[in-house]
């Protein structure tokens, strides 16, 4: 999984290559053959078949130090090399002005060619045949006549009708630390010049926007992710490396910020390394969680300082002291390799990816040493060194996303594991109840006022039945029950806040008829599934419900939390539930209860006496026989009416009426159990028996009829 997505997030960088390989070498300079032509002598005659190539003029051109637009049939003219430095030339000073020159020949009149400059140090104007068309700043004969230049530059021209063009560059440099061209000019027909230097362009913005996409992604990841911190340092660096990279070749930071002039120009140029450094070192530093104290100072304080210098020194002594400071990042970047192997050594997760892209750095940053020295003579290529570094640190930031979002599943299915985990023991209606979004909302003293029915069950004579058992049996028993009977209160929206022992209640938030419903199925499957302890006999159960307000909250300490239910409702349901005994009830329910049904004719509901609660207050018992076996539905309902006249004539002290009733109705369903105990009631009222087993309350005392 982790690899996939590896290969996935890299898939932004593949399309990256394919248009870099498409761009640079499918273009103009790369699909026409580039010949080099060398100048001997100032001169440079081209082949028959020139306007089928491309061509890069270097070698021997004519130089007159000092001396602007220099005639090119001077004798006493000197000649210097190109690409090179105004120290090899007849100045044999970094510091001056002059101008070479160099004349083509074996030119088509009728063809339009293109003269394509590099950046010079620090300015030039180019004149050909006569005409000025290039300027790259303004040169002058001393430092405050001189504007440096900031970007190539393309001519286009016509040779003279003989086939010759005539080539003085006019160059000065009092800013830079080296004067003179570092790469060769490019020269072919203009249509060539321009697509290859508008393929340039388009690949120079491609990176530019890769890098600042790059950018601004870490420094989002970083701001967003607690553990991605550090690549708030790798978002900087990739920023600075972004600038640092528009203005070289082809200088396209001249096109995005064409309000740039030529001081701050060289201040972004040359301090945007120093500024790679620091920030590559703080994200190392943050990222291995190691680095050395003092050359980790070090490092810091040389490039803050050699920071600082590109702003308050003039340009002529900011950048001689490069050379001196990019020797010093040597020093840095060798720090840096020395820290990545040590993480090696100590398998730290980021320290291969790290130790690779230090590397790359090495090598470009040597690299581009030799350039600065003038030992090569091509661009500087550090930016496309810390551009592959990028890369690298982004796959390596990838793959350590794409760990933590495997890590992330594994936790959220933990998670998720120990949430259901947790809903046994506090189920999500109650968090509901609560008015809380999750458990984790819950808090010490969280209370809610509701009104709801409460319904409480019980297995008739467990005590028994666990002294028969052995501890296996008594918990698989209890098990096997309430695994039949709590999936089905919560079909029935029911919550059972409470297992107690053999018995449970649950709380209907969707109201008395819910609970009704769910009593009678619970009955009915009860009486097919016949679950029972091993050669014993089915259970059964008695089932009370009771509808009043109660109170839903939590109590304990910080270190144990629970939560209670506090209402008569609770103890009335319990007492209701304990009354089926007598009865031979399955069900019974309260008076508040059937009030709250919304069409009490819907089920088979008989009363049965009235009684008090447990404050003393006057209620009413009814039983409700829709799971009895169907024989018996139908005796119960047949009596009904007789039982209905029972009561009232026991309520009214009219005794001799209630023996009519009772008589009747046995003779109808002799085994009525609540018949049986009106009878028994009955005949200690009038003094013919003694108060027997039926007639007393749920405590032993006499019951009274009220």
């Amino acid at each position: 999984m982790s690899r996939s997505r590896v290969f996935l997030g890299a898939v932004p960088f593949i399309v990256f290559g394919v248009l870099f390989y498409c761009i640079y070498f499918l273009s103009p300079g790369k699909s026409k053959t580039v010949l080099s032509l060398q100048a001997h002598g100032g001169k440079i005659e081209l082949p028959d078949n020139a306007d089928e190539y491309l061509f890069t003029l270097e070698g021997e051109f004519r130089f007159a130090p000092e001396r602007f637009d220099a005639p090119l049939n001077d004798e006493a003219a000197s000649f210097a090399v190109i690409p090179g430095s105004f120290s090899q030339t007849a100045l044999k000073n970094e510091f001056g002005y002059g101008s070479y020159g160099l004349i083509l020949s074996n030119l088509n009149p009728d063809t339009i060619y293109g003269l394509h400059i590099g950046r010079a140090s620090s300015s030039c104007t180019v004149v050909i045949n006569g005409q000025t068309l290039i300027h790259q700043g303004k040169p002058g004969t001393k430092n405050k006549e001189e504007i440096p230049g900031i970007k190539t530059s393309q001519a286009a021209f016509y040779a003279k009708p003989d086939g010759t063009a005539e080539i003085i560059i006019n160059i000065s440099n009092f800013t830079n630390r080296r004067g003179g061209f570092n790469t060769p000019f490019t020269f072919g027909k203009i249509e060539y010049i321009q697509k290859k230097f508008g393929y340039d362009l388009i690949l120079s913005a491609i990176i530019f926007a890769v890098t600042f996409s790059i950018a601004c992604f870490f420094f989002v990841l970083g701001i967003s992710y607690k553990r991605f911190l550090f690549m708030l340092w790798f978002a900087a660096a990739c920023l600075t490396m972004g600038f640092r990279h528009s203005l070289f070749y082809p200088h396209i930071g001249c096109f995005i910020f064409p309000f740039i002039g030529d001081r701050l120009h060289f201040i972004v140029r040359y301090s945007t390394f120093p500024l790679l450094i620091i920030f590559f070192t703080v994200f190392m530093k943050k990222t291995l969680e190691f680095c050395y104290k003092i050359p980790y100072i070090a490092v810091i304080a040389v490039s803050a300082l050699y920071t600082l210098s590109t702003i308050v020194l003039p340009p002529y002594l900011s950048s001689r002291i490069l050379i001196v400071y990019q020797i010093i990042s040597l020093f840095c970047i060798a720090n840096a390799l020395v820290i990545a192997s040590v993480s090696l050594k100590k398998k730290h997760v980021y320290a291969l990816w790290i130790f690779i892209s230090v590397s790359v750095l090495a090598v470009f940053s040597i690299y581009d040493l030799l350039v600065t020295i003038g030992l090569i003579y091509k661009h500087l290529s550090i930016q496309t060194g810390a551009l592959i570094a990028a890369v690298i640190i982004s796959l390596m930031v990838l793959n350590s996303y794409a760990t933590s979002i495997k890590e992330v599943e594994i936790l959220n299915k933990e998670i998720t594991n120990v949430n259901k985990s947790l809903t046994r023991f506090f189920p999500e209606k109650i968090i509901e109840l609560l008015h809380k979004n999750s458990i984790l909302d819950i808090e010490l003293g969280d209370y809610a006022e509701l009104s709801m029915p409460i319904l409480s069950a019980d297995i008739r004579s467990f005590t028994h039945i666990s002294e028969q058992l052995s501890s296996d049996s008594v918990f698989n028993l209890l098990n096997e029950y309430f695994a039949l009977v709590a999936p089905i209160v919560r079909t029935y929206g029911g919550i059972i806040p409470k297992y107690l022992g053999d018995g449970f209640y649950a709380l209907f938030p969707q109201g008395a008829d819910a609970a009704i419903c769910c009593a009678i199925e619970i009955q009915r499957e009860l009486s097919r599934q016949k679950i029972s302890p091993k050669n014993g006999e089915p259970i059964r159960i008695g089932i009370g419900i009771d509808f009043n307000d109660i109170l839903l909250g939590t109590v304990g300490d910080k270190s144990r939390m629970d939560y209670i239910t506090i209402s008569n409702a609770y103890h009335m349901s319990e007492l209701l539930q304990r009354q089926t005994k007598i009865y031979g009830s399955a069900v019974t329910i309260s008076n508040r209860f059937f009030l709250s049904l919304k069409n009490p004719m819907f089920y088979n509901i008989r009363p049965v006496r009235k009684m008090k609660t447990i404050s003393g207050q006057p209620n009413f018992l009814f039983e409700v026989y829709d799971s009895d076996p169907a024989e018996i539905r139908e005796l119960k309902h047949r009596t009904q009416n007789y039982v209905e006249q029972l009561l009232y004539a026991v309520a009214t002290r009219r005794m001799d009426t209630a023996k009519i009733y009772i008589n009747t109705i046995l003779n109808i369903f002799p085994e009525d159990r609540v018949t049986l105990w009106y009878k028994e009631v009955v005949e200690h009222y009038t003094g013919v028996t003694k108060p027997g087993l039926h007639s007393r309350s749920s405590n032993g005392s006499p019951r009274s009829f009220n």
